[in-house]
């Protein structure tokens, strides 16, 4: 399932690993992940193209896979994607959490949580790391990529 279409060497594209406790190669979009041979996307100049997806898998506090999440090496990198806790809205929602500081009746400061976990909990660390590194390579798509890489703790998971 690797993509048919190259993408643009200038593109950062974050994805999750997929929940199903298999080899992300066989999913889309992570298959993108991992070593891509820029021959099968159809790109012939590494320069103007790479593979631009950083695929990322679930682990759990305890630097575990999650059981859920997809594996293989399609998968670029791990992040936290087990029991994370964060902002929710669901209608028909009733439970509120004051917003530390806030007033029950200032509905701005009123908010919902909700604790889930999945391989797209796990995306947003990975997202705002690389953010962070493409700030610092001005941009710099491949240079951001080998940075996030290189920050991450290898041989954990």
């Amino acid at each position: 399932t690797r993509p048919v279409t190259p993408i643009p060497a200038r593109h950062a594209v974050v994805v999750a690993a997929g929940n199903d406790a298999a080899n992300a190669c066989n999913f889309s979009p992570a298959g993108a992940g991992g070593n891509v041979d820029n021959s099968r996307t159809g790109c012939a100049n590494n320069d103007q193209c790479s593979n631009g997806v950083i695929s990322v898998g679930s682990v759990t506090f305890q630097d575990a896979r999650s059981s859920f999440s997809n594996f293989g090496q399609c998968v670029d990198i791990w992040a936290p994607g087990s029991s994370i806790t964060s902002t929710w809205f669901r209608t028909g929602d009733r439970n509120p959490v004051n917003v530390q500081g806030g007033t029950p009746n200032n509905r701005n400061t009123v908010s919902f949580v909700n604790t889930i976990s999945g391989t797209s909990m796990a995306c947003p660390h990975v997202s705002g790391a690389m953010a962070l590194f493409l700030q610092k390579n001005n941009g710099d798509v491949r240079a951001a990529r080998a940075d996030l890489l290189a920050f991450a703790q290898r041989n954990v998971v």
